[in-house]
């Protein structure tokens, strides 16, 4: 009996050194992981820090950014709206030009039409008067 209690008691302190070791090596991936961590929140804080420096000028560009492009949509669209009134009078000067042409064009046609047949009556009359002449 005093065998087996001499194996129990190795395999129990064995089993102690083994948990110890497995004890020491959980330690040690934890000391690691610690270590991981702090470095990932030093350099955190670098950023943040670094943020926290560069953020308001980043804002100040932002809003004169925003400023300068509300100006410039501002002037772009005086300036549309004054292309627009200035289409809108070339159309009625459009407008006017056609609606005189179309005036000319009923007060001339009518006489010009009317010379057009009397200059082509005289000529037919002349080129009749020239066969005449020609054939004696």
């Amino acid at each position: 009996m005093e065998i087996l209690l001499m194996v129990a008691i190795a395999a129990i302190a064995l089993a102690l050194v083994a948990l110890a070791v497995w004890g020491i090596r959980l330690l040690r991936s934890l000391e690691d992981v610690s270590e991981r961590a702090s470095t990932v929140l030093r350099q955190s804080e670098e950023l943040i820090s670094t943020l926290s420096r560069e953020l308001p000028s980043l804002l100040r560009s932002v809003e004169a950014m925003s400023a300068q492009a509300t100006k410039t949509l501002d002037n772009a669209d005086q300036k549309l709206a004054v292309l627009g009134e200035s289409l809108e009078q070339f159309r009625e000067i459009s407008r006017r030009i056609n609606t005189l042409e179309q005036r000319l064009q009923e007060k001339i046609e009518g006489p010009l039409m009317d010379a057009a047949r009397v200059v082509a009556g005289v000529t037919r009359a002349v080129k009749t008067f020239a066969d005449a002449i020609n054939r004696r």
